[in-house]
């Protein structure tokens, strides 16, 4: 189906504010989307990670979250450009990771984005974010080292 070029801009807005805008999270889902390959990772992830979302309409969305590692469950803190965190659980299961950001939609309901990815080392990660319609998104994620 071919759609205009308007409603691809539309929904490349509504991506980027959704993604780096006023996103809640919600608690980690039971499966997340299929993944990547990878080596297998056992160590921690806890600190500061910049995460680059690749939209297609978009561009590179950059962000940063952050991960506090309390045996396999997370905190996820991600902060958004224009100020405020959100605040949400995740789960890691030896180098998978995953967790869900609640959004508020427009007729007043909640649309997640499902996190899942492979940690690949101590300093990266990558995946792929799952929005309700099942369009999936890759991103990566690289430690920030202080």
């Amino acid at each position: 189906m071919m759609r205009g070029k308007s409603f691809n801009v539309i929904l490349g807005f509504v991506l980027m504010v959704c993604i780096l805008g006023g996103a809640g999270c919600a608690s980690a889902p039971d499966k997340a989307p299929a993944q990547v390959t990878a080596s297998a990772f056992t160590g921690r992830i806890d600190g500061d990670w910049e995460i680059i979302q690749e939209n297609a309409l978009a561009g590179q969305l950059k962000g940063k979250v952050v991960f506090v590692q309390n045996g396999d469950l997370l905190t996820v803190t991600l902060s958004r450009p224009k100020g405020g965190d959100s605040v949400c659980e995740g789960k890691v299961d030896g180098n998978k990771i995953e967790w869900v950001i609640a959004r508020p939609t427009r007729q007043g309901g909640v649309s997640n984005l499902i996190y899942g990815g492979l940690i690949k080392d101590a300093n990266t990660m990558e995946g792929f974010y799952q929005i309700e319609n099942g369009e999936r998104v890759p991103w990566r994620a690289k430690r920030i080292v202080k």
